[in-house]
């Protein structure tokens, strides 16, 4: 795929076309292209300096010391003369014109439209990446566009989208270009979805949740060698993350992929549904969503639907009131969102596609039951 442009950024306001990171054959194209449009990296945020010109990255739990000229793990944070750098800004990689359900995120703003955006770069090494193309690589050597903030906020706005989504790959490691994109957006009413792993230290992660509206979280598995082995990652920040953000009393949209043999064995899913039920409540959604193999792991089968509904049923009999399946084709029962009071349908769907809507502006049921959520 030829490097992303800004005509082809234009039309995808207009059209809802993606550009995705190419293979190594595209950064030839990519230089020539978008030689004159090379974003120039920004100092990064939540750092020190050390003795003799070295750093230490605190904005994810790897603390990630560097010597002069050294990358930190995500790859696209730096260490130049004693300063660190973030390359990634300015720098979309993918982007995509998306239902807002598509996060997975079904408590806001449903049937709305959502620009969605990544760069390169990532601070995980999921075995199983869909987007591996464009999060296993430094931002400036796959295709991109360069484009500021408000540049992007422009084309949101004239798309007439109501949401901007950092999503595709981690925005994490975009976390400055991420921050300087919800500030433009807020500024001009529409709403922001950070789509994230929540491997992130507090102090930034606070930061994030005062610009951003919305929180989908991917809690990937409950055992902390699940973590280890297939993530190249830990449990623990994660959990602690998404304490913060109910604390902090962002919309929050849990979603755990359930990849065959790894983390779907019934004693998992009830610890994790365990989880969530104590930590975050019964109005906390949950999805489910079907793992297709991807990445390394291509060897395994996509995830058997009777360990989706198996999931979705022991969550609701646990008590959580919102459990969602995801990654399934058509309409089921298990993409809708029922009233906990008159067990209606209140919001209908196929696949990412609202089909129905019976809530009114408030989030009230016919019934008068009002759900938890962003509903206008």
């Amino acid at each position: 795929m030829s490097p992303c442009s800004r005509r082809e950024l234009l039309r995808a306001a207009a059209s809802g076309c993606a550009c995705a990171a190419a293979a190594a054959s595209g950064s030839a194209r990519l230089l020539a292209a978008e030689l004159a449009a090379q974003p120039t990296p920004v100092e990064a945020l939540h750092y020190e300096k050390l003795p003799h010109g070295a750093i230490q990255c605190f904005l994810c739990p790897r603390d990630c010391v560097l010597q002069d000229g050294e990358r930190c793990f995500c790859r696209t944070r730096f260490n130049k003369g004693g300063t660190l750098l973030s390359d990634a800004h300015d720098a979309v990689a993918v982007f995509h014109v998306d239902p807002v359900e598509k996060g997975p995120l079904l408590h806001f703003l449903p049937g709305s439209k959502a620009f969605a955006l990544g760069t390169g770069g990532c601070n995980l090494r999921c075995m199983y990446c869909q987007n591996w193309q464009a999060s296993q690589s430094l931002p400036l050597e796959i295709p991109y566009s360069s484009y500021s903030a408000s540049q992007i906020v422009d084309v949101v706005q004239k798309g007439g989208y109501r949401v901007l989504a950092f999503t595709y790959t981690e925005p994490v490691v975009y976390y400055e270009y991420m921050l300087e994109m919800a500030a433009a957006a807020r500024s001009r009413g529409l709403r922001t979805n950070m789509v994230t792993a929540a491997y992130i230290r507090e102090k930034p992660l606070v930061q994030a949740c005062r610009a951003v509206d919305a929180f989908t979280i991917a809690l990937k598995g409950m055992r902390p060698d699940f973590y280890k082995r297939v993530l190249a990652s830990e449990l623990a920040p994660v959990l602690d993350a998404i304490r913060i953000v109910k604390r902090e009393g962002n919309w929050l949209e849990l979603v755990s992929l359930l990849v065959p043999g790894y983390n779907d064995s019934a004693s998992e899913l009830r610890e994790l549904i365990a989880w969530v039920l104590d930590t975050c409540g019964p109005d906390t959604p949950l999805h489910f969503a079907r793992f297709w193999p991807a990445y390394k792991l291509t060897n395994l089968p996509p995830t058997p639907e009777r360990t989706l509904f198996d999931a979705w049923e022991a969550a609701r009999a646990a008590g959580l009131r919102y459990v969602y399946v995801q990654n399934l084709p058509g309409g089921h029962r298990a993409g809708n969102t029922y009233c906990p009071k008159c067990s209606r349908a209140v919001v209908s769907r196929i696949g990412f596609k609202t089909r129905e809507n019976l809530l009114d502006p408030q989030g009230r049921c016919p019934c008068g039951e009002k759900l938890p959520g962003v509903w206008s």
